[in-house]
């Protein structure tokens, strides 16, 4: 199997969305929402003796430590991709991320790689070469045929959540979806405030305005009012995967749990009622006892692990993280 980099965006979307059961965030669109925020990408594509493709992985410089830079499968305002597979290649996972690693042309300047993966098959042949593998992320992903939101609100929700659905749906609500670049700085100005309150990192607006530049009527925004509380959410909708992506949150001061369920609850709803199955609640922690995960659980979703690693492949860096005793 030989790996290359690619420019053709027919033939990685091609593979990505028919053969490999990609994401969205696997798509050419993605690539080019990520250039325009100054990632700079390799995209390499597995070659089968036939010259089918077999397999692929996104890869974007991010900087590592003075000169030296990491090829990364997870640039900010991503979900991760990682190595990704056809079925029938599925079953060679390990070799063809040998292949992948020794694909990589080494540089002076290139301490490693950053894998993100939701493939535990990749995760535990990592684990098995020696490379340390984290897996304190994920996200939670509700099937909604399975699980529909009344299901959810009869089995999940506990007495005074569905005492405060009630309360404000009784409650003067109004809900507005809109993809207009007035909505988007509103709703910019809400999440902002929300994550500066958490001491959070903000995604600029320059990024939410690429992303609705690209993908167009497939990127909404999502505002819950009432008269007493505004909440909103950024919404990327995978429509090849049946697929809502819940992207951001942001809710007026001061902050209220109870807005934010019912907010994620509208969504549900939207998302069931335009011929969405699936919703991904967004990142958090895969600790139970966590107050992230276990706000997202009541939903009812499975947990999905992404697990992380970095793999050193400068000989100058991988000796002084020996002298240091990092793996």
């Amino acid at each position: 199997m030989k790996w290359n980099e690619t420019e053709d965006a027919a033939v990685w979307d091609g593979f990505t969305r028919t053969k490999a059961q990609g994401t969205i965030y696997d798509s050419w669109k993605w690539r080019n929402v990520l250039e325009s925020q100054g990632h700079r990408p390799i995209y390499l594509l597995a070659t089968d003796a036939r010259g089918a493709v077999q397999g692929c992985c996104p890869f974007y410089y991010e900087r590592y430590r003075g000169p030296t830079w990491m090829l990364t499968t997870w640039p900010e305002y991503s979900e991760p991709s990682g190595p990704l597979f056809s079925p029938e290649a599925s079953s060679r996972a390990s070799e063809l991320v040998e292949s992948l690693l020794h694909s990589i042309p080494t540089s002076i300047s290139l301490a490693g790689i950053h894998i993100r993966t939701t493939n535990k098959n990749i995760a535990d042949y990592l684990s098995k070469s020696g490379v340390r593998i984290h897996d304190s992320a994920g996200f939670f992903l509700v099937d909604l045929q399975e699980t529909p939101p009344e299901t959810i609100r009869a089995k999940f929700f506990k007495k005074h959540e569905r005492q405060t659905l009630r309360y404000f749906e009784e409650n003067d609500l109004n809900v507005s979806v809109t993809g207009d670049q007035r909505s988007i700085e509103e709703f910019h100005a809400l999440y902002s405030q929300s994550m500066l309150r958490k001491g959070y990192a903000v995604e600029p607006l320059p990024f939410l305005t690429a992303v609705s530049k690209e993908f167009q009527d497939s990127f909404k925004i999502l505002f819950v009012r009432t008269r007493a509380a505004k909440a909103a959410g950024a919404l990327l909708l995978d429509r090849d995967r049946g697929t809502v992506h819940l992207m951001q949150v942001g809710y007026e001061r001061p902050p209220s749990h109870s807005i934010l369920l019912f907010s994620d609850w509208v969504t549900m709803n939207w998302a069931r009622e335009n011929g969405f199955r699936f919703i991904n609640m967004g990142n958090g922690s895969s600790n139970p006892n966590h107050a992230n995960f276990r706000s997202k659980k009541r939903f009812g979703g499975a947990f999905v692990t992404r697990y992380w690693c970095n793999i050193y492949l400068s000989p100058l860096v991988r000796g002084l993280r020996s002298i240091l005793g990092r793996r």
